[in-house]
């Protein structure tokens, strides 16, 4: 057996590390204020509050490209957590009347939802990407 130079066994040894980490990363730093993105299963870590972007429950937007008597809703499932409270689910809709959830004294805003729909495909649920903006709730200390 040959032996190999120490540098190309690190790059072997890097190399497998990353092909092979499950792991998840843990939530990704935010700001108060201002809108950050997240993808299905993602969290985000803002003034202490975690959120998680769980799932599309359902998406009845109107496609790109078909013409619609209503645009329609989707219906955004996020996981909100601030110890000490309890972690709670909210629902957050594209629709105006429906876009924003207050949690400990937070104020959670749908500010989009992507891709848009296709009339030729369903949206896989792994592509969905949300753009969420936390500010403090109104009345809060």
């Amino acid at each position: 057996m040959r032996s190999r130079s120490p540098l190309a066994l690190a790059l072997v040894l890097l190399a497998a590390a990353a092909c092979g980490a499950q792991s998840p990363a843990g939530p990704k730093p935010a700001s108060l204020g201002t809108p950050f993105v997240l993808k299905t299963d993602e969290s985000a870590l803002v003034d202490g509050l975690q959120i998680t972007f769980e799932a599309v429950k359902d998406d009845s937007r109107c496609p790109t490209g078909v013409q619609c008597v209503w645009a329609g809703d989707a219906t955004v499932r996020v996981v909100l957590g601030k110890p000490p409270a309890a972690p709670a689910t909210r629902e957050l809709h594209v629709v105006e009347s429906g876009r924003a959830a207050d949690y400990s004294g937070y104020r959670v805003s749908l500010e989009s939802l992507a891709p848009a729909p296709r009339a030729d495909a369903a949206v896989p649920p792994k592509a969905y990407r949300v753009t969420l903006k936390v500010t403090t709730a109104p009345g809060a200390p």
